[in-house]
């Protein structure tokens, strides 16, 4: 094993073409240029909490997993590409594994310095801090329970050339997506535009909360025919989550949102997914929010992969005056706005929550602002994305650019003729006949218009504790492994093609 800052070799021209086999030349290209070229790893620096994690790289081969048949490894968000990283020994095994977050080099946004620790533009980037801020806490809150953080693992600073001659030429101006090239940065040598960019290491896991939404949604399966040589696909209804799995992900939730509150952290962009992405790459989703990691089977729920907070990069520092008053804002979905955060082509939407009192009181109006109840508005909106197995809300994709086909009066916004309230709180059907009422009160709650009617994380935390006692199917202290095809199982994907002690590569594939 060794420490945070060592610096893995870079796969050999010879092992290029075959570790990156399956993407397109454009990205083959800039990848080769800007992640694999340039590799070098950097520990995360805390400067209010002791360091999160003592998570130790292994030395060697580390290798960009290709695209199979099933899996891409390799997402894009609005700021850069996310990939998946093994670090392999000389028979193709997998040592370990990282998830590369790799910023899109020269971002205008690199020079906000409220996207850096302590406003330091070059120093750490904030996303890096606050995840690891906010593991920290919820592990002084509770031991154990930085499981529900993505840990960021490590981050470094790169200096990017857009080269233009050499064996890693690259001739486009710009950035992977085809944007303009920044202004040159520290000069501008003949050979090369220098654009800077950062990444980002998390731990591995294993998949998200929108596809496992989705396959409750719209999931398939194969079965076998006794007239056909070979097994057809065939859709799935759609079916809820077991009430237990809805009761352990709203705790994490609430966990995470009580660690948030106590380090004063907006994260401003907590939901399912972010929609769809066309870029040069290919036709693929950007990164969610939530993560599953791995089923513990020394761990309670231990039927169930783990809930994980990620993507602090466009959180906000709330003990910030101008950030409560909504001055500094991150690059949020609209989709999944709580509706202080509402914005419309003229400006916020909600500039003021009016109170109706009873008489004779006469009404009184609060300012519109940021704060800790902002968090728990998106939570409610995850919590309802879940309780419908609804990946995408219906009554929120007005805000999309394909628009919608509800009537705009159940459409969800918060300026007439729209309607503040969801369309529905379940899944449509008697499955879900049994639930506790109680957890469709409280996601309700979550999803109050006004902050001062929704619950503070503590005290959300606190009732869902109280309210899911019995309501977990038995699941809560089972543990060990269970079959797919449990009674309290969700439909996902177990396989793990990047398992350590697995080859990563077929070898008839080996050049």
């Amino acid at each position: 094993m060794a420490a945070h800052n060592v610096a893995p070799l870079p796969p050999t021209p010879a092992e290029l073409p075959h570790a990156l086999s399956r993407i397109s030349r454009p990205a083959k290209n800039w990848l080769i240029n800007n992640l694999i070229r340039v590799w070098n790893f950097a520990s995360p620096t805390l400067t209010s909490q002791p360091p999160a994690n003592t998570r130790q790289y292994v030395q060697g081969l580390w290798l960009p997993v290709p695209q199979s048949h099933d899996m891409i490894p390799l997402s894009t968000g609005g700021s850069g590409i996310i990939h998946v990283w093994v670090c392999v020994d000389h028979n193709g095994n997998i040592r370990d594994r990282v998830v590369v977050k790799n910023s899109f080099p020269g971002l205008p946004e690199f020079q906000d310095r409220v996207n850096w620790t302590n406003g330091v533009v070059g120093g750490e980037p904030i996303e890096s801090s606050v995840a690891n801020r906010i593991h920290a806490r919820l592990e002084a809150n509770n031991a154990g329970d930085g499981k529900h953080v993505a840990e960021c693992l490590g981050w470094s600073m790169i200096l990017s050339l857009s080269v233009r001659d050499g064996p890693y030429a690259d001739n486009r101006q710009g950035d992977i997506l085809g944007n303009p090239a920044a202004v040159p940065i520290l000069g501008n040598p003949p050979a090369a535009t220098i654009l800077p960019q950062f990444k980002l290491y998390y731990e591995y896991m294993l998949g998200d909360l929108w596809y496992t939404i989705r396959e409750q949604e719209a999931g398939t399966k194969l079965v076998k025919r006794p007239s056909l040589v070979n097994r057809t696909r065939v859709e799935l209804p759609a079916k809820p989550f077991p009430e237990g799995f809805l009761w352990m992900l709203f705790e994490a939730l609430a966990k995470v949102a009580v660690a948030m509150d106590d380090e004063q952290i907006l994260h401003g962009d907590l939901h399912t997914n972010n929609g769809k992405s066309i870029t040069p790459l290919s036709h693929i989703v950007i990164n969610e929010i939530v993560f599953l990691g791995h089923p513990n089977p020394n761990f309670d729920y231990a039927i169930w992969p783990i809930p994980k907070v990620s993507d602090f990069g466009s959180s906000r520092d709330l003990t910030v005056a101008a950030v409560r008053n909504r001055l500094h804002q991150g690059n949020w979905q609209r989709n999944a706005t709580a509706p202080e955060m509402d914005r419309g082509a003229g400006g916020f939407v909600v500039n003021q929550f009016t109170i109706n009192n009873a008489a004779p009181v006469p009404p009184t109006n609060t300012p519109a602002r940021f704060s800790r109840k902002t968090n728990i508005y998106q939570l409610g909106l995850i919590m309802l994305s879940a309780l419908r197995a609804e990946c995408t809300l219906e009554e929120t994709e007005w805000r999309n650019a394909a628009g919608s086909t509800l009537p705009v009066n159940q459409q969800l916004g918060f300026a007439a003729p729209r309607t503040p309230n969801p369309l529905r709180m379940r899944l449509q059907g008697p499955e879900m006949a049994n639930y506790s009422p109680h957890l469709f009160r409280l996601v309700g709650l979550c999803l109050e218009l006004h902050p001062v009617n929704r619950p503070t994380p503590a005290a959300l935390l606190a009732e869902v504790q109280l309210r899911m006692a019995g309501r977990d199917g038995g699941m809560r202290l089972a543990k060990g492994r269970f079959p797919h095809n449990h009674s309290q199982g969700i439909r996902r994907s177990v396989a793990d093609k990047y398992k350590i002690g697995k080859k990563p590569f077929k070898p008839e594939k080996v050049p």
